[in-house]
């Protein structure tokens, strides 16, 4: 495992707010990032950085095979135990994930690969994996450009973390053979989520550029198809290699 992956661990073992998150669960917001999302009734599903399994959990109730992938034992424990215990939970690198090619007809990953060393090798993940036809919902956050360097805008406290415009993202995106059929904006967490009064201010004006064109989105809702049968097709069992 490499320094960067070991550092990237240790912050989401350590101090990540999973519990919160559980307690706080947003199901409306889950909801609006799914809302013109078109998968199929059933197959397998993905969730990339599952974290607690609350993504996975929105897709329980329906006819698919749940699979989950974080660098958090701390979080694995946790989704496995209380809140979707019929999902399969693997530790695993988003960059290098243990699955064989085409496996899966929906991956999610939700403001997750921006987080990762190397984005661009997460995208490629996803591409592998994906089944021809498959689909992805990705959601990826705003750098807000110049504007964000003029405002000093910074993200998140996550451990590396990628910003890039929405022009950016698309193209990176589509550089590893993905195809964008669809961006949403999110309108972001609860404003009071937690009693934390530097965080409600940050969601307020978070919540304000819903008002403003989508480039300025707090962040974006990649719906993304893998079309054709790019690449070598291997066995679409579910198997580490």
């Amino acid at each position: 495992m490499s320094e960067k992956i070991s550092k990237i661990r240790n912050f989401y073992e350590t101090e990540y707010h999973y519990e919160e998150d559980v307690r706080a669960f947003d199901i409306k917001r889950v909801k609006r990032y799914f809302r013109l999302f078109n998968p199929p009734d059933n197959g397998n599903i993905l969730d990339i950085g599952c974290g607690s399994g609350l993504n996975l959990k929105y897709w329980s109730k329906q006819n698919f095979q749940l699979y989950g992938i974080d660098l958090s034992h701390r979080a694995l424990k946790l989704a496995l135990n209380k809140v979707v215990p019929r999902a399969s939970f693997t530790v695993a690198d988003g960059q290098n994930l243990p699955f064989d090619d085409e496996t899966f007809d929906i991956i999610t990953a939700l403001g997750v690969i921006e987080h990762f060393p190397e984005p661009k090798k997460g995208f490629e993940e996803v591409y592998r994996l994906l089944k021809p036809d498959g689909k992805a919902c990705i959601v990826l956050p705003n750098s807000f450009g110049s504007l964000g360097e003029i405002i000093g805008f910074h993200g998140t406290e996550q451990e590396q973390e990628l910003m890039l415009t929405l022009d950016e993202w698309k193209i990176l995106l589509q550089s590893t053979g993905l195809e964008v059929k669809k961006v949403l904006r999110d309108r972001g967490p609860k404003i009071f989520k937690n009693w934390k009064i530097h965080k409600i201010i940050a969601r307020f004006l978070l919540r304000l550029t819903l008002f403003l064109p989508k480039k300025y989105a707090y962040v974006f809702i990649f719906h993304i198809e893998k079309n054709g049968n790019k690449g070598s097709s291997h066995s679409n069992s579910i198997s580490a290699q």
